[in-house]
């Protein structure tokens, strides 16, 4: 009985986060989008932390995670903060660049 109850607790705490998950992915969309972004297919992240996004123009990123962390943001990467710039890319740096 006790098992029961349990499974059921965890398939509504996962079908609720699934929900805040296509929420994030939602409002980072539209953040993106006020920006002239264009994102592609949403990649879930090998840790199933989370899940990013590209810009099909210019290569600009954005991430939604599941961090239970108060400090940490659900929704970063350039894609929100920065507008589209086709070859987004080749004007940022890279770790190989800074660490020549």
């Amino acid at each position: 009985m006790e098992l029961l109850k349990a499974k059921k607790i965890l398939k509504r705490l996962e079908e609720a986060v699934k929900m805040v998950e296509a929420n994030l992915k939602q409002e980072a969309e539209k953040a993106a989008s006020s920006r002239h972004h264009s994102l592609g297919p949403w990649k879930d992240h090998a840790d199933q932390s989370g899940s990013v996004a590209e810009c099909s123009k210019c290569g600009a990123w954005v991430e939604v995670t599941d961090s239970s962390h108060p400090k940490d943001t659900d929704i970063n990467g350039p894609a929100i903060v920065i507008d589209c710039g086709y070859g987004w890319k080749s004007k940022t740096r890279t770790s190989r660049d800074i660490y020549r």
